[in-house]
Order: structure tokens, then sequence, then C-alpha cells
């Protein structure tokens, strides 16, 4: 009992001081929030499992305690001694690991969420400077605003220690961020905040979206990439010039791969085009086409 506690110490301590943390603001700024909460939820997995190893130990100890002190063993038994043996009942051990495991399966499953909701924040925060970027400008840009290079870089970072949670957890946090990014995404174009866009601001926006999806095809997880279908289709409609065709109800053909999109989110993102002045050469692939070549080097496995 002594190894299996000597054992499971450090970690008891390390959750002690994670609580410490969270009741101590001061203390708590000195850590990365993120990285905070995938290590309780580590740790908390780490122990839940735990529970069960050191329940197995609890139970030998235990059987050769009882041997020792009642008298209580094979041999015995076999000889059926007259000694009427009393064992301990041991549902309070039980009930007491079925708590502990409880409680830690509790703690990973909120810091698990906390992971979450704190991407999802941070997502928020670094996407509120795209509502000041020029939607209506003169000139298509040759480079992503670097806007995208700070969101891509705090994916990047955020996913890397994402790999010390389970391999469900990883999946489900990055398609939760994913989705809610995407959906983020879209509402820049159609929701009411940008009033007004034109083709070169939609070109603009075709630039950072491409080297957004080719951070996302560098990440290791299976179709990551398709939550991003909606908000790809939407930009690519407009760019190919397809808007009038889609809306159309006599051409219901015409709206082929882009089977995602509502008509009311078309309609929207139209509506502000109507007063924004457009250059033709907005519409050249030439000028909203990334390069073919990824700047994130080759996915590895997928998991």
């Amino acid at each position: 009992m002594k190894t299996a506690l000597a054992q499971l110490s450090p970690m008891l301590r390390i959750l002690h001081v994670f609580r410490v943390m969270s009741q101590v603001p001061e203390l708590a700024a000195f850590y990365n929030a993120n990285r905070l909460a995938v290590m309780m939820g580590t740790n908390a997995s780490f122990l839940a499992c735990a529970c069960d190893r050191f329940e197995e130990h609890v139970k030998v100890q235990t059987e050769a305690w009882e041997a020792r002190t009642y008298g209580y063993s094979v041999s015995n038994t076999l000889r059926g001694a007259n000694t009427q043996l009393v064992k301990p009942c041991s549902s309070r051990l039980l009930l007491s690991k079925a708590a502990a495991k409880k409680k830690f399966d509790s703690t990973t499953t909120r810091a698990q969420d906390m992971v979450c909701e704190l991407m999802l924040k941070k997502i928020d925060e670094l996407l509120s400077s795209f509502y000041y970027l020029n939607w209506t400008p003169s000139t298509v840009l040759t480079q992503p605003d670097p806007s995208m290079w700070d969101l891509i870089n705090y994916l990047k970072v955020t996913f890397a220690q994402l790999g010390q949670l389970p391999p469900a957890v990883q999946e489900a946090v990055h398609f939760a961020s994913c989705s809610y990014l995407a959906k983020s995404l879209e509402q820049i174009l159609s929701g009411s905040t940008v009033k007004k866009l034109n083709m070169e601001g939609i070109a603009n926006f075709k630039r950072n979206l491409d080297v957004l999806l080719d951070f996302i095809e560098s990440v290791p997880i299976a179709q990551l990439k398709d939550c991003f279908v909606p908000v790809s289709h939407l930009v690519d409609l407009f760019i190919s010039g397809g808007v009038e065709a889609f809306l159309d109800p006599q051409q219901k053909d015409a709206r082929g791969k882009y089977s995602h999109l509502s008509s009311d989110t078309v309609s929207a993102v139209l509506a502000k085009m109507k007063d924004g002045k457009s250059s033709s050469k907005a519409w050249g692939a030439t000028f909203v086409s990334a390069p073919k070549k990824s700047i994130f080097g080759a996915k590895s496995s997928k998991k």
C-alpha cells in the first residue's frame, strides 16, 4: 500500500497545486490557461484509471492482513477449521474507490470542457480584429493578413498541447473548435457587423481562408477540413460569379456542389456587395488562389 501511495502522491500534489492556482488569479496569471486545463484533464484521467490499480493493490494487502489477523487462509478453509471466521465487510472500501473514481472522472470532464471553452473564447478574441479590416479595398492583397497568421499560430500551439489528452478527447476538441471557427468566419461575411463588401474584399478573405485551410490540412485529424466546407463554398460561389444562377429558383442544377449553402446566407452577402465598387481584376483566379505548395509541411498519419 505504501508503494501505491508513493506512486500516487506526486499526482495528488500536482492536483492540489492546480486547485490553489484556480483560486489565486495572481498565480494562475503565470501559466497559460489552455495548457493548465489540458494538464488538469490529463492528470485527472490518469488518476481515474489509477483507482482501479489502487483497488487491486489494496485488495491484495487487505486479504493478507485479514489472513494474519483473523486466521483466514486457504489452508484453514480446506482443513475445515472449527474456528468461525469473520471476514470484514469491504463495501466501505468499494464505495470509497467508486467515489474517488467518480470525482476524478468529473474533474477530467470539467477540465476538458474548460479547454474547449478557452479555445472558443480566444478564437472570438482573435477574429474580432477581422471586423476592422478594409472590406471594400481597391486592390487585392498578395499576402494573408497578419490577423490570420496570429490565429494560425494560436491554433498551432494549442493543438500541440492537446497531444497530452486521450485521442477521443483530442479529436472532439479539434472538431468543436474548427466547427466554431468556420461558422464564425462565415458570420463575418453574412452577419450584420460588416456593412459593405466588394469582390476585392472577398478575394482577400479567400486568401486568408486558403492559408488557414493549408494549416488545417497539416493537422493529423481525419476530415477536420470538412468543417470549413460551407464557408469555402460561400467564397467560391462569389468568386465563380455564379451567385445569380444559385439564387434563381428555375436553375436548381446550378447549386451543384454548393448544396451546403442556404439562400439566406448567400443573399445576405450579396446585399452587402450592391454598394461596393469592385475592380474586374478581382474576378480572376490568379488574384484569389493561394499557392499550391503547402507552407506547413506534409500531414502526418491521421488518427
